[in-house]
């Protein structure tokens, strides 16, 4: 039971981070950034600003087919600018996967502790023979 209210609330929280995007719009891959639409780029700029939040990656390719992993922004105070990438085509979003787990771990450590001291307590030892 542990188990699934631990899962509850990690599920909670990422919805909580999910509220400040807005809805899902499809981002045309392997197109220049400058053909999208203006929503479609706004979305993009969402996106990055909002990436480590999300707990996403966004890689790039350029012309000459060389990858970029578009990094946080700056200052906050200094907005991302999705005209800069305009030359830009996306490669791929991928949610990442390593940052979620350390993420739970952190956040969600007392909860993860007290369900590993449960199933420890549960758990009978083997002896040998």
């Amino acid at each position: 039971m542990n188990e699934q209210k631990l899962i509850s609330k990690i599920q909670t929280a990422y919805d909580e981070v999910l509220e400040e995007i807005p809805v899902i719009i499809k981002l045309p891959g392997f197109q220049t950034i400058s053909s999208f639409t203006d929503e479609q780029k706004q979305y993009l700029s969402d996106l990055v600003q909002n990436q480590v939040n999300l707990l996403i990656k966004i890689t790039l390719i350029d012309q000459y087919d060389q990858e970029i992993e578009i990094s946080d922004p700056e200052p906050e105070n200094s907005p991302f600018n999705v005209e800069q990438l305009s030359s830009y085509k996306i490669q791929r979003l991928t949610f990442n996967f390593n940052e979620a787990s350390v993420w739970i771990l952190l956040y969600f450590q007392d909860e993860i502790k007290l369900i590993a001291e449960t199933e420890t307590v549960k758990t009978p030892s083997k002896r040998s023979i």
